[in-house]
């Protein structure tokens, strides 16, 4: 059901997109400027507002975690200087770098298409600007593998089995 859900959105979230590309290709009229306002909102606002929402309700949670799990003989000098634990510091950089990467990787190519500023920026600039998503995303996938201890040492453990058994 979810993932149905999840196609069903983003195909209906990408309709407008869709029709008023097919029509600017008949009629060779310039698609109206509400459709790149539309385009940013979809794109950069609504995705930023549901990691905010999400990365809080994971925060949350870890931090009555962090509670339960703390023991009890704290005493009243370590609850005043130790309000939140490392663990949760460590939690709440890691969402920041997250949100900082996908903001600085998204936000400029999307701002320049909303404000019409492609004609306007040297050529080489627009190269880099349409580089930076890709680099985003490539710096968060790397990242999560990176976070994921679990994971990553198994994929370790893997290539290090493939490059014993492959030497023999």
């Amino acid at each position: 059901i979810s993932s149905a859900s999840q196609w069903i959105i983003s195909i209906i979230l990408s309709m407008p997109n869709l029709i008023l590309s097919v029509q600017e290709c008949i009629s060779e009229h310039p698609t109206a400027y509400w459709i790149s306002i539309y385009t940013f909102i979809i794109l950069i606002i609504l995705p930023t507002i549901l990691n905010i929402i999400f990365n809080l309700l994971i925060f949350i949670l870890v931090r009555s975690s962090t509670r339960r799990v703390r023991t009890l003989a704290i005493t009243k000098t370590s609850i005043v200087n130790s309000n939140y634990s490392a663990r949760d510091i460590h939690l709440l950089k890691h969402i920041l770098f997250i949100s900082v990467v996908f903001l600085l990787g998204y936000v400029p190519i999307y701002t320049i298409r909303m404000l019409y500023l492609d004609a306007d920026v040297i050529f080489w600039a627009s190269q880099l600007i349409q580089f930076l998503p890709v680099l985003s995303g490539l710096i968060i996938i790397v990242d999560l593998f990176w976070y994921n201890r679990d994971l990553t040492r198994y994929i370790k453990d893997s290539i290090f089995r493939c490059l014993r058994l492959n030497l023999n």
